[in-house]
């Protein structure tokens, strides 16, 4: 083998090489709002969420502020629902505190694996007292952009989501839905949502708003006997 053709042959291994690193690095984590501890420790509201949260609170921390609660987020893009639980967990265990209310706006991003939804929402129930109320934002996610067997494993997976959401949330009489699936389809969803997932600005998200706030100043249920662990 010549020179040339060695090190053409070493060029070409390196570009294959470094085309594999490439592709299987993994994924980096999307943008993220989240508020300090002190301010989370203030608050009377914890909100969690995902890209939609992320676009959406603040326009809710005002609506909240106008009831007079103070609130608090940690939202990022593409979260799905354990991790997020993680961070409530890690926040509760470096606080020793639970909020009065807790919004909980996550499984869209658990539709491919709808199955992980009730350990989850055990882990809350777990972690928060049974006078916290946590309010749970359901789901609704047909992405229009990709193509109609896609949109259909959206459709399937969110029912199944919802469905775990309804069934926990029955009984567990501190947990709330603010159900924006049905609101969504008792109108028309295009007014509301850009792509089949996130609000639109100047209706989606005032409307997805509003609701968790009514659903969030709903007259507090009796509460149960305390049964929640302070992770240490």
């Amino acid at each position: 083998m010549s020179f040339k053709t060695l090190v053409g042959a070493v060029t070409a291994l390196v570009i294959v090489i470094g085309a594999a690193v490439v592709v299987a690095a993994p994924a980096q984590a999307g943008p993220r709002r989240y508020d300090t501890h002190a301010t989370f420790r203030a608050a009377s509201v914890w909100v969690y969420g995902d890209s939609i949260t992320y676009f959406d609170y603040p326009e809710l921390r005002t609506r909240l502020a106008a009831q007079g609660l103070r609130s608090a987020v940690d939202a990022e893009y593409g979260i799905r629902t354990k991790p997020a639980v993680d961070r409530l967990e890690q926040r509760i265990t470096y606080l020793q505190r639970a909020p009065r209310v807790l919004v909980m706006a996550l499984g869209t991003n658990d539709t491919d694996d709808p199955s992980v939804m009730p350990a989850q929402m055990a882990r809350v129930a777990r972690l928060v007292p049974s006078t916290t109320t946590v309010v749970w934002v359901n789901v609704w996610k047909r992405s229009w952009n990709i193509a109609a067997s896609y949109q259909a494993r959206d459709v399937a997976g969110t029912a199944d989501v919802n469905q775990d959401i309804t069934a926990f949330v029955a009984a567990h009489p501190n947990f709330r839905v603010a159900d924006w699936w049905s609101a969504l389809n008792r109108s028309n969803p295009r007014v509301y949502l850009s792509d089949g997932v996130h609000t639109i600005a100047s209706s989606g998200r005032p409307a997805r708003n509003s609701l968790i706030v009514r659903t969030v100043m709903q007259p507090k249920i009796a509460a149960r006997a305390a049964g929640h662990v302070w992770r240490r």
